[in-house]
């Protein structure tokens, strides 16, 4: 399902993808879409991108299967380039990506069962990325007007999407579910975590697409900042 989203870029679609979002971006002639969501969800996307003939990049916020899921498929049906992080690139390419750590006691226990347990959840098609990046990575060379930044702390090589006039594409550096928000129940380095939400409130973010949930106003990330999680 399309939500349209107000931006300086020509068009912002968040895609709902089961449990994940996806954001198709439009600016001049560039088509972009950044994460894919998992494989479970293939056809909602696949409707939601159905009367395109192109994408030219696919940006990976992080190689989780939950965005991940539909990289290779959507690649390789589009003829996109895929752009990732360094720190990320050895998930996408041998197509497994561990749980990560909880950031509460309920969350650490079911990280533990899920990689005890549940491997076969982690896995994905493997992609072997045609761009790695070690953020920040302008894209303007592309013909979006915005910049890819490392945000470490879900995972060691997590980017967020800076697009040209405030929206920030952060993947699951923010969290806008009901129980889960905005502070994110799972990261594999809660303190590099931390400061990937502080310099996104000073980066000229104005409102967060995350990749869970509906978007989050600088407000609502500037309150989560003087919680007691970020003391110290």
């Amino acid at each position: 399902m399309y939500m349209p989203i107000r931006s300086m870029v020509d068009e912002l679609l968040r895609i709902n993808v089961g449990r994940s979002n996806a954001y198709l971006v439009r600016s001049g002639s560039t088509v972009m879409l950044v994460d894919t969501g998992p494989a479970s969800s293939r056809d909602a996307l696949m409707r939601a991108l159905d009367g395109l003939n192109r994408i030219d990049l696919v940006v990976v916020t992080h190689a989780h299967e939950d965005h991940v899921g539909n990289l290779a498929h959507v690649a390789q049906r589009f003829g996109a380039k895929v752009v990732v992080h360094h720190d990320d690139a050895h998930y996408l390419r041998q197509g497994f990506a561990p749980f990560p750590r909880g950031t509460r006691l309920i969350t650490r226990i079911l990280s533990r069962i899920g990689n005890a347990l549940m491997k076969s959840r982690g896995r994905f098609d493997p992609v072997d990325p045609s761009i790695v990046v070690n953020a920040p990575y302008d894209l303007l060379s592309h013909g979006v007007r915005g910049a890819l930044f490392h945000t470490p702390g879900h995972t060691d090589g997590s980017m967020t999407v800076v697009l040209e006039g405030g929206d920030c594409i952060v993947g699951d550096t923010l969290f806008n579910m009901r129980i889960f928000s905005p502070y994110p129940p799972f990261a594999n380095d809660e303190g590099a975590l931390r400061e990937s939400i502080r310099s996104l409130a000073v980066r000229g973010c104005t409102t967060f697409h995350p990749g869970h949930g509906p978007p989050l106003g600088i407000d609502d990330v500037r309150s989560l900042i003087s919680t007691h999680i970020f003391a110290g």
